[in-house]
């Protein structure tokens, strides 16, 4: 997905790559990431492994707090999880800005299946650290 809002780097993520996530645009054009769960995100209980859906939250998050032009980093991450996700489910994650200050910002990242089941819900805190 070409987006003037995401920095090249983003765009290099090779963990998000491994995991199969995607840069799409949300509703709104905004960039956004989608996982489909597959064989690899699965734990022994047959549902997505929670570290699987916090790398895309994480991955939503890192869009949002670094399309401002300033290199930002997670300074905290909680999470909810709410429902499981399973194999085949195509998961999105959508970010809400609640807080944007000159170097630290808040964030909340919710997880929704295919059928807008809530998988998780996510806050999370940035430290800008710099320019890019």
């Amino acid at each position: 997905m070409e987006h003037p809002d995401i920095p090249p780097y983003m765009k290099e993520d090779k963990f998000a790559e491994l995991t199969g996530i995607e840069l799409v645009p949300d509703k709104d054009g905004k960039p956004a990431a989608r996982l489909k769960i597959t064989e690899k995100h699965l734990n022994g209980l047959k549902t997505a492994q929670g570290g699987s859906i916090f790398t895309l939250a994480d991955y939503a998050f890192a869009l949002a707090c670094n399309s401002d032009g300033r290199i930002s980093v997670a300074l905290n991450l909680s999470v909810n999880f709410i429902n499981a996700a399973r194999l085949g489910d195509v998961l999105a994650a959508r970010v809400t800005e609640l807080s944007r200050r000159r170097v630290i910002s808040v964030y909340e990242i919710t997880v929704v299946n295919q059928d807008e089941e809530v998988v998780a819900r996510f806050t999370a805190t940035a430290y800008k650290v710099g320019d890019r």
